[in-house]
């Protein structure tokens, strides 16, 4: 059969570049997959890596439901293009359309949704009409989605995200230290809440471990203002402000603790299940996906309530028991879980049941 994954963007953000893992999975359960991208140079960013993996990855005149909305629903009114594919997948509700594709229509929902907020309500209502079945990221997603379509017919189905294979291998042992934040410096990612916890916790005279911020950007970037305010503060009390990355592997490898303290759920949690297979332990705010995790890697992953306070506790226990990243015995089960569940192969059977029962209802 073939199938097209639609990304919202061309960049390599982590839901984009899940586009890619999802082409290569169904290549590897018998599927003819590609990618499209917003229309312009599909060479760049996502397209590149695409090229670089042997997938196929062409622009096509894609509707985005964001600021930039209006510019897709003229771009794709102004089309002839046709889809060949007979599936479309849908890599992010933010895709509202593809111009010229055609049912049966997959959605993967990546977003937390507020189901009291009308335009949320809306967007899954739009899409509820246009799509024959969702997969959710986690349970908390599922559910969200559920409460703002109501009664909808669709069916959902969870499917987690999975990591590409080289975040499995055995690493060589390195010395780790300190405490580790990843991600970009928006509004709910909670890098002040962490700030403020780290300095509660190790006030005198605790000795304080190393703190690093991995989330600078550049100018050009809408994170850039607050990145600055970061670095102000980075460089009073001696913290290290390094760029964002969307490939922190070797940063998480050096560090004994990442910290994930999102202030709203975080709809799945790539960079706690990254963190745990580059052997650190985790420290997280719950809902979302991390509810998910919590009870299948035990003392790696701590979830704590979304307060500083009580994030500042955590980070005193860790401290106290000896600022450790996981165990040798802790690292050997964390490995054995993310490899049954968090794998492309562990990933595939959902994948495949999601599409067989689309192409019969087709």
């Amino acid at each position: 059969m073939r199938v097209e994954v639609v990304s919202a963007s061309r960049e390599m953000f982590g839901s984009d570049r899940s586009a890619v893992r999802l082409a290569e999975l169904l290549e590897q359960i018998g599927h003819e997959a590609r990618l499209a991208v917003p229309a312009a140079r599909a060479e760049l960013g996502l397209g590149r890596l695409a090229a670089d993996r042997g997938l196929r990855v062409e622009p096509a005149p894609v509707v985005i439901a964001s600021s930039r909305g209006l510019e897709g629903i003229a771009r794709s009114l102004a089309s002839r293009a046709r889809s060949d594919a007979e599936l479309t997948i849908y890599n992010s509700s933010a895709v509202v359309a593809r111009r010229g594709d055609r049912r049966p229509r997959v959605l993967i929902l990546r977003e937390w949704l507020n189901p009291a907020w009308r335009p949320h309500r809306a967007l899954s209502a739009l899409h509820a009409r246009r799509v024959d079945a969702v997969v959710a990221v986690s349970n908390g997603v599922a559910e969200r989605w559920r409460a703002c379509v109501g009664g909808s017919a669709v069916p959902v189905q969870v499917c987690p995200n999975w990591l590409e294979q080289g975040w499995l291998e055995d690493y060589a042992r390195v010395d780790r230290e300190g405490v580790l934040f990843v991600g970009r410096l928006n509004a709910w990612k909670g890098h002040w809440a962490l700030v403020e916890a780290f300095e509660q916790a190790f006030a005198s005279p605790r000795p304080q471990p190393s703190l690093t911020f991995l989330g600078a950007e550049a100018a050009s970037s809408p994170f850039h203002r607050e990145a600055t305010r970061l670095a102000a503060r980075c460089r009073r009390a001696g913290w290290r402000l390094l760029p964002f990355s969307s490939t922190p592997g070797e940063a998480m490898r050096r560090a004994a603790l990442v910290v994930v303290p999102s202030q709203r759920p975080e709809p799945f949690g790539n960079v706690i299940v990254e963190a745990l297979a580059s052997g650190a332990r985790v420290l997280a705010f719950p809902g979302g996906g991390v509810d998910d995790l919590a009870p299948l890697f035990g003392g790696a992953l701590e979830v704590v309530e979304r307060d500083p306070r009580a994030l500042s506790a955590a980070l005193a226990r860790w401290s106290d028991e000896g600022s450790a990243a996981q165990a040798s015995a802790e690292r050997e089960r964390v490995l054995a879980t993310l490899r049954a569940r968090f794998t492309a192969e562990a990933a595939a059977p959902c994948w495949r049941e999601v599409l067989e029962r689309v192409s019969r209802a087709g």
